[in-house]
């Protein structure tokens, strides 16, 4: 079972990311993110721009302060770990940090059959 991209289309607008990046710190914006985070109410794109954009150094502590609390609610005290399982290498963005990146020529492309993916499940499985 082969999958095939078709129709590729780059669904990253790195001009919207870098105007949300780019915008003025608004602490109180961010505090209002952090408590709606708090909730564990899922942050949209923009919100999410506003916490990466902060920069004021006791806004940061706040927003680490936060996840470190969230996190503990959610997961108690202990380390989570997430495996991803990647069916395939094919992609149509060029994100500068990833080794799928389109612009990789010598990268060989695969997705991976009904067979091999179960193998790595229990790849996966076995490792704990």
């Amino acid at each position: 079972m082969q999958m095939i991209i078709k129709k590729e289309k780059n669904f990253i607008d790195e001009a919207y990311l870098h105007s949300l990046l780019s915008q003025k710190e608004d602490v109180g914006l961010i505090r209002e993110i952090i408590a709606k985070s708090m909730e564990k109410k899922p942050l949209n794109v923009s919100e999410c721009a506003v916490l990466l954009a902060a920069n004021d150094k006791d806004v940061v502590e706040e927003i680490f302060n936060a996840a470190k609390e969230l996190k503990k609610r959610v997961y108690g005290n202990r380390i989570v770990i997430f495996a991803p399982l990647y069916i395939g290498n094919h992609c149509i963005n060029d994100c500068k940090y990833c080794s799928f990146r389109k612009s990789l020529r010598t990268t060989v492309r695969k997705t991976l059959n009904e067979e091999d993916i179960v193998s790595q499940v229990e790849a996966l499985e076995d490792q704990g």
